[in-house]
């Protein structure tokens, strides 16, 4: 994803972009691969969203998704359903979900807590998690994805941190402890330089090793 407002596939054996796509209008500001590697799905500054296979000519769908000021970010749910997080006109910050398979408008959508940040959209596709961190906020919002819910999200909590969010991510599943029930492990920076790890867990009343997580 670059400035020049293409999307490459490098070779990183032979140090060479194999494909690259470029009718992207606007300035990219978020890639994503669907979880079975077949798909991209791309957003762009104007709030353009768009979904490719790479390995195919032409087939590219293309929706607008946020119209506000702030920058869209996406991420994939699943195979087919396509999550992202922007802004509104009047620049209130909003999430939406979109499939593939009828692209043209969105599944569901809602609003988030209202900030001045860009919504940076983590999801664990296994679990149907979704972490929202707020670039500048001191929350981290974490929901869960569900279809029976009108807006299809649902917020389960929020971890509170005593200084803004610079950067977050989650991290690879082997980092994770499965004998202290973690489903996902987050890393955060703070506006202060302070790295802090972040381990998400399920109660379990047992003890005992859940088969059903991992």
């Amino acid at each position: 994803m670059g400035q020049d407002q293409t999307v490459r596939i490098w070779d990183v054996e032979n140090q060479k972009a194999t494909m690259m796509y470029e009718e992207i209008p606007n300035k990219p500001t978020s890639i994503k691969w669907s979880g079975n590697g077949k798909n991209i799905a791309v957003t762009d500054f104007k709030g353009e969203l768009a979904t490719f296979d790479p390995r195919v000519m032409g087939g590219v769908l293309k929706t607008s998704c946020h119209i506000g000021a702030k920058q869209p970010k996406c991420g994939w749910i699943d195979d087919n359903i396509i999550m992202t997080t922007g802004s509104n006109k009047l620049n209130g910050r909003e999430f939406a979900f979109w499939d593939t398979r009828k692209f043209e408008n969105k599944v569901a959508g809602g609003a988030l807590p209202s900030g001045v940040g860009i919504s940076h959209l983590y999801i664990d596709d296994e679990h149907k998690i979704v972490y929202i961190a707020y670039r500048g906020d001191m929350i981290i919002g974490i929901f869960q994805y569900n279809t029976k819910d009108p807006s299809n999200l649902v917020l389960q909590d929020n971890h509170m941190s005593p200084n803004p969010t610079k950067g977050f991510s989650l991290m690879p599943k082997q980092s994770m402890s499965s004998t202290k029930h973690e489903v996902d492990r987050g890393v955060r920076i703070d506006n202060k330089g302070n790295l802090e790890y972040l381990a998400f867990t399920l109660a379990n009343k047992t003890g005992l090793f859940q088969t059903e997580l991992y």
